[in-house]
């Protein structure tokens, strides 16, 4: 601060105050802070002026009696009692406008205001919208204040103007005050769950006592547990490297289950490969090690997502098939990098991590198209007997390398053509239709370079195509779908998650329940809320096909076609993939396992239920005579109360590939918009 009249300076105001009044005191006034000028907040007046100045205003032009009250309190508790029950009754709120300020004789001031006062000082770059109900502020000046002052015996002194003007008294302006808080904390740190405190609070609602408290979303309980720590998944650290520091020294402090970690901004030297801006994780709990160790020798599928949000993260997933062959992810990568060193490193420390100590020789390695994977596994480990790619990816990079065609139309037919081949169950029926179509691409200037791209498919079809991977059972290759589908979900919960702390939380808790699940399939007699959900979705399918659903069979899968789908097309497909579970777990009325078959929809897919999908796939299977090309299910079953669908099923015939101008527009509405199902 440097004084105006001569060339001195100072670190702090107060010292150049001092230095004014003693040496420069006939311009004081040069020095002054400039006043705060406020405009009047009602309608029509364009008075402005000071704090005092506005007073005045409001007695004289607008004939509004500034009340002014005095109350003396024997402790700063007894004040904080009376605050709380003034803003509830009135619906206001005060709060501080500055620091508390003692003098020599340790008299402590603290002055209150009402939170609507004020100017409005947008900050940050305007990146997010502002809310729709605007600031909180009114940009003017409303007299409500609180000036208390504390004595060094602890006896406080208030002087209180209870008059607003302004604004209007309204709930959702105001905050939960800090007893409302610590109240909510108390009951979420006793794990009470979140609906069970919205029922309480709205429980107790009458027409008279309307509070803010009653306002309670999800979102404040969110805010709650967060600002008082009290969720596991909360996010410890405002930085993300900090956050995942302190989620691996918080579960390694309990068990075992971080097997590798190389922090960003750190070099170890044992890892020579990996620089210091690399990020490696690699996380398994004993239960997934014993998994591990008995089941690698069957299959081993290894899977991974995209980056995660802003970080650039990607989640690699080792996984294989338990007894009754639904898939349990064993293990996971978090890194920075994809290549075959990250790979390589967990591989290795897989392989060190296993109590015999020998490398795992699995009957099948399913991976992405790359051969990062296949080559890094076997670097670490032993060569499989068989090496499959996962169909999602394949199908994903079909997708991708189709923009090589021009025309819409023509990516949508060649679309349609491999995917008939990817699907195709017959090996004769496929090396027919493989040639026939390749020929076709590759005689087509407007094809060629995309058969060019595919001609490393049609060299090596045993890895892709499903009349090879028969042995391995279309149950396999459907859990492992619905893993990876349940996985991605997970990892960017809907919407883009950007703590990797918070996901390795929900990865793990996923991981927990499964085990949980597995354990209670075998071992828990009593599943009457399981049935309760079976039960709940086959009422679902009976109002699915009153609303006119139609099931068309598609080889060994069935297309359920509905008004209602939550698809842009309307279609949904369910396919068989465990008949033969004799589990606890049935539909009655469908006489199936809820395993037998899995369906496109997020229900059934990501949610593993017996959606209501299949619940009328199995209904219109059970009122369907053999051979009947088309069927319109009896009235009879309708009175029954169960599901009926018009099912269309397709006779059997030789391959064909002819695409018609339907087609087209559909296959060109999957590549715009690909199914969760592929």
């Amino acid at each position: 601060y440097f004084c105006k009249d001569c060339v001195k300076s100072y670190t702090h105001r107060n010292n150049l105050r001092r230095h004014v009044r003693s040496a420069h005191l006939s311009n004081r006034s040069i020095h002054k802070r400039p006043a705060v000028i406020f405009n009047c907040p009602e309608s029509g007046c364009d008075y402005t002026g000071e704090k005092d100045d506005m007073l005045s205003h409001y007695e004289d032009d607008h004939n509004i009696e500034v009340m002014y009250e005095n109350f003396t309190f024997s402790s700063m508790t007894a004040f904080e009692s009376w605050k709380n029950d003034v803003e509830r009754k009135t619906i206001a709120q005060f709060v501080k406008v500055r620091q508390n300020r003692v003098n020599k004789g340790g008299t402590t001031k603290i002055d209150y205001i009402c939170h609507r006062a004020g100017f409005s000082r947008l900050t940050g770059k305007n990146i997010r919208k502002t809310k729709k109900v605007g600031s909180n502020k009114i940009n003017a000046f409303c007299p409500a204040k609180m000036k208390v002052t504390i004595s060094p015996k602890g006896g406080v002194q208030v002087e209180f103007i209870n008059t607003h003007v302004g604004h209007t008294m309204d709930l959702v302006r105001i905050n939960l005050n800090k007893l409302e808080r610590e109240e909510i904390a108390k009951k979420l740190a006793e794990n009470t769950p979140f609906d069970c405190i919205l029922n309480d609070i709205r429980n107790s609602i009458t027409n008279d006592n309307l509070e803010r408290v009653h306002l309670l979303t999800r979102s404040d309980l969110y805010n709650i547990e967060l600002s008082y720590n009290l969720s596991h998944d909360c996010a410890r650290h405002k930085s993300i490297p900090d956050g995942v520091e302190s989620w691996v020294e918080e579960v390694q402090s309990k068990e075992a289950v971080v097997r590798f970690f190389k922090p960003q901004g750190k070099v170890l030297p044992n890892c020579p490969d990996l620089e210091e801006q690399d990020f490696v994780l690699v996380v398994m709990n004993d239960a997934q090690l014993d998994m591990l160790e008995k089941f690698g020798g069957d299959l081993i599928c290894v899977d991974g997502t995209h980056s995660l949000g802003s970080v650039d993260y990607q989640l690699f997933t080792l996984l294989v098939l338990n007894e009754v062959r639904q898939c349990f992810p064993c293990s996971f990568l978090v890194t920075s990098r994809s290549d075959e060193t990250a790979l390589y490193i967990f591989f290795t420390v897989l392989r060190e991590s296993l109590r015999s100590l020998k490398p795992i020789k699995p009957n099948v390695f399913m991976s992405d198209v790359e051969c990062a994977f296949y080559d890094a596994w076997n670097c670490a480990m032993l060569a499989p007997t068989t090496r499959l790619y996962c169909s999602w990816h394949v199908d994903r990079a079909w997708r991708l390398n189709l923009q090589k065609i021009s025309s819409k139309n023509k990516q949508a037919e060649v679309y349609k053509k491999v995917r008939t081949l990817l699907d195709e169950k017959e090996v004769i029926n496929f090396n027919f239709m493989l040639n026939q179509v390749f020929h076709e691409m590759e005689t087509d200037p407007d094809t060629i370079s995309f058969a060019e791209y595919f001609r490393q498919y049609k060299e090596n079809p045993q890895t892709w195509a499903s009349c090879y991977r028969q042995d391995t059972g279309i149950d396999s290759i459907l859990h492992l779908e619905r893993m990876h589908k349940t996985l991605k979900y997970i990892y960017n919960r809907g919407k883009g998650v950007k703590r990797l702390d918070k996901v390795m939380h929900a990865i793990m808790r996923f991981v927990k329940d499964k085990l949980f699940d597995q354990f209670a399939m075998i071992n828990k007699a009593n599943i009457a809320s399981a049935l309760r959900e079976v039960v709940k979705r086959h009422k679902a399918a009976a109002e699915l096909s009153s609303s006119g659903a139609e099931v068309e069979q598609d080889g060994d899968s069935w297309i359920v076609i509905s008004s209602k789908s939550s698809t842009s097309n309307g279609r949904h497909k369910v396919t068989p993939a465990h008949p033969d579970c004799l589990c606890k777990l049935r539909c009655d009325s469908c006489a199936v396992c809820i395993h037998a078959f899995v369906c496109s929809c997020p229900d059934s897919s990501i949610r593993w239920n017996m959606c209501r999908h299949i619940h009328l796939v199995c209904q219109a299977l059970r009122s369907l005579p053999a051979l009947l090309p088309t069927l319109q299910l009896t009235q009879t079953a309708q009175e029954q109360n169960t599901p009926t669908a018009q099912v269309i099923v397709a006779s059997p015939s030789q391959p064909e590939l002819s695409i018609t101008q339907d087609d087209k527009d559909k296959w060109t509405e999957v590549l715009e918009n690909p199914p969760d199902h592929i």
